[in-house]
């Protein structure tokens, strides 16, 4: 019995141990100062990122595996539109929501169309 129950805490260990480290999903810290940038599409803000390096901060608006078409922003997302500098979107109709979001945000923001050019 001793020995099935050593077998089972051994096995229990060495599998626990072999589980992928968790991610940081944090990404680089702004430097200080920096505007506050806010991309639609986390493919835009992957984009956005790699081009900024350790420069800026870039969040997206559309958490990860949301259809962009089926996208209905909440009074949070209002907030985050509101509280950035800089806007990067799809453009081109893509996001047919959006000019709704920016109406109730206000404020005033750097909005960049990646369709555009």
């Amino acid at each position: 019995m001793a020995l099935s129950l050593t077998l089972a805490l051994t096995l229990a260990l060495t599998l626990a141990s072999c589980t992928a480290p968790a991610r940081s999903t944090a990404g680089p810290a702004a430097a200080p100062g920096a505007p506050k940038v806010l991309a639609v599409e986390t493919f835009l803000a992957d984009i956005a990122q790699n081009v900024a390096g350790d420069r800026l901060k870039v969040d997206a608006l559309i958490p990860i595996g949301v259809d962009p078409h089926a996208f209905e922003p909440a009074p949070t997302d209002v907030r985050k539109v509101a509280d950035s500098q800089v806007l990067i979107a799809n453009g081109a109709g893509f996001e047919g929501w959006l000019q709704s979001v920016l109406d109730n945000a206000g404020g005033e923001r750097l909005v960049i169309e990646a369709a555009e050019g």
